[in-house]
């Protein structure tokens, strides 16, 4: 930071921001993740800019209902179309991708509870389970772990978002932060 006093760039929300991240490798794409369960992305450029977001999710395009914990940009091979990934307290992990400018999402994922997930009769008033960080695998981009605060972690796949592929129990609180090792693709943190 230059100067910390006077900055750069100040963006107003309707809501309290919860997550960010920049793109990868177009630095002045921002993607926030606010309170309400909104999603923006925002454009940074020195000394332009109207301080509006290019595009902002709504009820209408499948805005979360619950706050969105956290944001992620997924890199394209073709580095044309721009999509990212959000999860939420709602129980839901969504993909985001911008076409024709405007924010269009695909449910990667629905968290069930561990009972619900096996279909036990009497988990049948407690099926969610609140999403509350998410990590991809570097060597296969169609699994991704995500954190949850019932405390279990849960292997999901792209190719099947109604059940997990696997749920690791370990801990009694929140699991507020999941990253592979970038090393081996069996174990993460």
């Amino acid at each position: 930071l230059k100067n910390p006093s006077f900055p750069e760039f100040e963006f107003e929300t309707p809501a309290g921001v919860m997550c960010l991240d920049f793109h990868p490798k177009q630095s002045d794409l921002l993607v926030i993740g606010l309170y309400d369960g909104t999603v923006a992305v925002h454009r940074l450029r020195y000394g332009g800019g109207t301080g509006k977001p290019l595009y902002v999710s709504s009820p209408k395009t499948g805005q979360h209902t619950d706050p969105v914990w956290q944001v992620r940009w997924r890199v394209a091979d073709d580095d044309k179309s721009y999509s990212f990934c959000s999860v939420s307290s709602d129980s839901r992990v969504v993909q985001w991708t911008i076409v024709k400018n405007e924010l269009q999402h695909t449910d990667m994922a629905a968290l069930l509870s561990d009972a619900a997930n096996t279909g036990a009769v009497e988990a049948s008033v407690f099926t969610k389970a609140a999403g509350t960080c998410m990590a991809f695998c570097p060597q296969n981009a169609g699994q991704f772990l995500v954190g949850t605060e019932d405390g279990a972690i849960r292997l999901c796949s792209t190719a099947y978002g109604s059940k997990y592929l696997n749920s690791y129990q370990g801990h009694g609180m929140a699991v507020y932060n999941v990253a592979w090792n970038a090393f081996h693709p069996r174990v993460f943190v």
